[in-house]
């Protein structure tokens, strides 16, 4: 948002997580009571504003087209014999 309350698209929404850990009851026993081991997992806890990427190409393969591009560019080239 700008100053004025105006939606600014050079900024995007992402989630934060936060590592936490939880107990996961196993079938075993010990001494009659059950056994629990520590599992972890991330989870989102809230989210951020970030400053949207620059797009290099404007393609969804812009690694390809780069490499097609670097291949025409290498065969315009005169050879140096």
């Amino acid at each position: 948002m700008g100053i004025f309350g105006e939606e600014n698209f050079r900024f995007r929404s992402t989630p934060v997580y936060m590592p936490t850990v939880i107990l996961r009851r196993t079938s075993s026993c010990a001494g009659g009571r059950y056994v629990y081991v520590e599992d972890y997992i991330t989870i989102p806890v809230g989210c951020t504003c970030v400053p949207e990427q620059e797009k290099e190409a404007e393609s969804v393969n812009s690694s390809i087209d780069k490499q097609e591009v670097k291949l025409l560019g290498s065969q315009n080239k005169p050879s140096s014999e």
